[in-house]
């Protein structure tokens, strides 16, 4: 992704870089790029993405949210990644108009404690969720920015769910006997914290 990215800028036609930044993390990286072009304008994005995808600006990854059970109609047209990128170019007529509203570079550090907090802010939404008789006993957070979450039924311990936090979470459907469904609707209404569904 970091080399379609590289390509996406040089397809701009940049005449003059003004500043970039990026910084890579196991699960997410961020982008940060500012340049003049060959029509004397300014421009400047930034944006979150991991291995196989954009994921937004940095303001808008906390809200973020894919439901892993859509309908086809519901389904956007699929884009190329050089038209994600477009939607997060910003342009400025003037250097005076690019100094005073170019979003703030984000720092290597600032970055980091963004993706813990959100994480942590995750957690403690659904730490002690409750749907029925299954109730979410114990989280703990993983370094490919997913979270592990213990869950019971009546009292009873069983393994973990695996969420994601940007992406939707591909979850093995379980036999709970009578209570499979609602299993299913606790599992989905914890997903409703992270980015969705899919079950397998």
């Amino acid at each position: 992704m970091k080399q379609v990215i590289r390509e996406w800028v040089k397809s701009k036609l940049p005449v003059i870089m003004l500043g970039n930044r990026s910084i890579e993390t196991p699960a997410l990286s961020y982008a940060y790029y500012n340049f003049m072009g060959r029509d004397d304008k300014f421009y400047s994005c930034n944006f979150v993405y991991d291995r196989t995808r954009i994921i937004g600006s940095i303001s808008q990854l906390e809200t973020l949210r894919i439901s892993g059970e859509v309908l086809d109609a519901d389904i956007p047209e699929e884009r190329s990644i050089f038209e994600v990128l477009d939607q997060y170019l910003e342009v400025y007529n003037t250097k005076e108009e690019w100094v005073k509203n170019r979003p703030p570079m984000v720092t290597k550090e600032n970055f980091e404690k963004y993706i813990n907090s959100y994480i942590s802010s995750s957690l403690e939404k659904v730490t002690g969720f409750v749907h029925g008789d299954f109730r979410v006993e114990e989280t703990y957070a993983q370094n490919d920015l997913s979270v592990l979450i213990y869950y019971s039924l009546d009292g009873i311990l069983y393994s973990p769910l695996k969420y994601l936090i940007a992406e939707p979470s591909p979850l093995r459907i379980r036999n709970h006997k009578e209570k499979s469904k609602e299993f299913r609707e606790f599992a989905e209404k914890i997903g409703d914290f992270f980015s969705g569904v899919i079950w397998y």
